[in-house]
């Protein structure tokens, strides 16, 4: 088995030895691949140059296999490299270029920029070129890129228009009639309203508008009137040398009314009310007055005849309700201070008895109740459940320590055991 671990080290040990022995060898060159066309772009799809477009939207690339672009410069027609963007003139563009490994520029490689062709110069080295052609830049209509919005103001208030575009070399604010068939710049507006020899095509108090920024991106106006109410505001943008315009969206100037002050109505006046005519008041007959009639004569008064004396009751009693007690036969007042009864009574109930209004119980009822109605026995429960519980405790305490014992008697005789 050492024998096979040392053979095959060895044989690892060979074959690296071979692999750098390899490496070290020199490789005659390998044949490389000639570029005989290179095809390069500028912008989205062969974009070329536009006055007033931004340089860094004319990046360049290629689709040639094997070649990189290093860097592009752009020349205006003094030679001074450009960075912002394009004006009216001449413009170079040299883009740089070299091959990837394994590739080389054939010594009469072709160029084309945007499909166009371009000038190729090849450097010593065969894996450098620089490909160039010149451009004069298009002019195109100015584009908005942002329109003004609407404005609502106060009469006599002001309001701020903005706007944006590109291609764009000036701006110019008009208004627009609310009906779109007059146009007007805000100086030609204000010499509309001040026409004396006809009627003007604008509200005579345009007149005494004020504004500032009319020739740039941002217009102010000031003490707008309320017939200024409906007219629009738009921009007018136009290209390199005003050779084209284009116009933005109108924005609507809103002015706000005055409420109109109600006309108080006339309160109506209350018709008169007719007097009532005056009622003649009936006269009352006199009624005759009757005779008096003669008085009769008093007839004489009876004596009143002796009252008879009230008979005894057996027991002394006077059974006359109505009768006042004598108050020498009464047995004077009762223990709590009352008189007592003509008959011997006492004037309240006595003790124990029943109440005012109540009926005293039915002493024969209430037994009769008590014999039918059986009495429930008295059940402790709670008592019977506290004494079972108290002798399981009893149980788990004596079970709980037997088994003490027993574990601690097994412990020790185990001891002993050992020893």
């Amino acid at each position: 088995m050492r024998h096979l671990m040392k053979r095959m080290l060895a044989a690892t040990l060979a074959l690296c030895l071979c692999l750098i022995l390899f490496q070290a060898l020199p490789v005659g060159a390998a044949a490389e691949t000639e570029v005989k066309k290179v095809l390069i772009q500028t912008g989205q799809g062969g974009t070329t140059p536009v006055v007033w477009m931004e340089v860094q939207y004319l990046p360049t690339k290629t689709s040639t296999t094997g070649v990189t672009i290093d860097y592009a410069i752009w020349f205006d027609s003094g030679g001074n490299a450009v960075t912002t963007r394009f004006e009216q003139g001449v413009y170079h563009l040299e883009v740089h270029m070299s091959t990837q490994s394994g590739y080389v520029f054939a010594s009469s490689v072709d160029g084309f920029i945007n499909g166009s062709g371009a000038t190729v110069v090849r450097e010593s080295d065969t894996s450098i070129v620089v490909i160039s052609h010149d451009y004069t830049p298009e002019i195109w209509a100015a584009s908005p890129t942002k329109h003004p919005t609407a404005e609502t103001v106060e009469p006599g208030g002001w309001a701020s228009f903005v706007t944006a575009g590109i291609y764009t070399q000036d701006y110019e604010w008009c208004l627009l009639s609310p009906d779109r068939q007059h146009r007007f710049t805000l100086k030609e507006a204000k010499e509309e309203a001040t026409v004396v020899s006809r009627e003007p095509k604008v509200p005579r108090d345009f007149a005494d508008i004020t504004f500032s920024g009319e020739l740039t991106d941002k217009l102010i106006l000031r003490n707008i009137p309320a017939d200024m109410n409906g007219w629009y505001v738009y921009c007018r943008l136009y290209s390199v040398n005003r050779l084209t315009w284009t116009n933005t969206d109108g924005a609507l100037i809103t002015v706000k009314q005055p409420a109109p002050t109600p006309t108080p109505e006339p309160s109506a006046t209350p018709a008169p009310t007719a007097a009532p005519s005056p009622s003649p008041t009936p006269t009352t007959a006199p009624s005759p007055t009757a005779a008096p009639s003669p008085t009769a004569a008093p007839s004489p008064t009876a004596e009143p005849s002796p009252t008879a004396a009230p008979s005894a009751t057996p027991d002394g009693a006077n059974l006359n309700p109505s009768a006042a007690p004598d108050p020498e036969t009464s047995d004077g007042p009762s223990e709590n201070g009352a008189p007592a009864d003509p008959a011997g009574r006492p004037d309240t109930e006595p003790e124990g008895g029943p109440s005012e209004g109540k009926t005293p119980p039915n002493d024969k009822a209430s037994a009769d109740s008590a014999d039918t109605e059986p009495k429930a026995p008295e059940i402790f429960y709670v008592d019977q459940l506290e004494t079972f519980r108290y002798f399981l405790y009893g149980i788990f305490g004596a079970t709980a320590l037997g088994l003490l014992v027993l574990i601690i008697h097994s412990i020790v005789k185990r001891s002993r055991r050992k020893q």
